[in-house]
């Protein structure tokens, strides 16, 4: 825990001696790719911004695995203007009230990190701290988009529930139900009790949806795939894959151009960073009764899969 004494009632700036109070250095996280993680962490923020806008977000310490840092009492992400830039703030507390903060500062699109500890992060006594740094904010953001997940899942679940009010349009007065209207209904109920029995109009069935999937290759050949877009988009992509695949969600189009083998073209259509987005190329794979499969070919910007594929 934070060692008292060490911290200034106004301001303190955290330096290398303040570890041995919030690091156990005898759990060895190891190194970390921090290209790689970077990466994913952009693939979580857009995730979570296509379905919430949120500045600010508290998370639930005992939710995460904090490695080899002792549990902070605090922990939340707040999130810039642009979502790519965030910063993870962790607080503790000794026993006199004292505490100490932490801000760790990430840019996923540039690939950098920095922190408001006097030591830069490239500095080697600080090599542990660094690396606990990207696994706490990776984990923290999994936990966030979780969370989001399951609250506009619950929200959209609610309003599919909640029942639908019919407005009678051009009603000028309300309708009094007294004696005489109850006669009156009564009366209209007998006329039309009385007359033959109308024609039943059998609705036709509604045929049974085909349900549609993109099948996502190997990693390796997905990673090849995504190399031409951005970091960011990279994480946008996946997210509408996924939402295509289990929501049937997205602008999915057949072109009037055709393969090698005379086999239709199809593209998913995906918003990102650059104006018109991307687009995911394929084209069926297989069929069977209420499925219909497709492989990808290419993923670029539109501008270039269309120029390259000629559609």
């Amino acid at each position: 825990m934070v060692e008292e004494g060490r911290l200034s009632e106004t301001f303190y700036i955290p330096t290398q001696d303040d570890l041995a109070g919030i690091l156990d250095e005898e759990k060895g996280v190891g190194l970390v790719s921090e290209p790689a993680v970077h990466q994913t962490m952009a693939g979580r923020v857009s995730s979570i911004f296509q379905r919430k806008n949120i500045p600010e977000y508290g998370v639930d310490v005992t939710k995460v695995d904090w490695g080899n840092l002792v549990p902070p009492q605090e922990a939340n992400i707040k999130f810039q203007s642009q979502p790519h830039r965030f910063s993870v703030a962790l607080g503790w507390k000794n026993d006199v009230g004292e505490s100490l903060d932490v801000n760790l500062n990430f840019d996923t699109k540039a690939n950098k990190f920095d922190w408001n500890f006097l030591e830069g992060p490239e500095d080697q006594t600080m090599v542990a701290m660094k690396s606990s740094s990207f696994v706490i904010a990776q984990n923290m953001l999994t936990i966030m988009e979780a969370e989001v997940r399951t609250q506009t899942e619950e929200k959209r679940k609610a309003e599919v529930a909640k029942p639908k009010l019919t407005v009678i349009k051009g009603t000028k007065r309300e309708r009094v139900q007294d004696e005489v209207y109850g006669l009156r209904k009564i009366v209209r109920q007998e006329a039309r009790d009385s007359k033959p029995a109308a024609l039943q109009i059998v609705p036709k069935e509604t045929p049974t949806e085909i349900k549609r999937e993109i099948e996502i290759p190997e990693q390796d050949e997905f990673d090849s795939m995504l190399a031409v877009l951005s970091t960011v988009d990279k994480g946008i992509v996946k997210v509408a894959l996924d939402d295509f695949n289990e929501k049937g969600i997205g602008k999915f189009t057949r072109k009037k151009s055709r393969d090698e083998d005379g086999e239709p073209l199809y593209t998913l259509a995906v918003g990102c960073t650059v104006p018109k987005g991307v687009r995911v190329l394929v084209k069926e794979s297989s069929s069977s009764a209420g499925q219909r499969t497709f492989e990808i070919l290419d993923i670029r910007y539109r501008k270039d899969i269309y120029r390259k594929a000629g559609i």
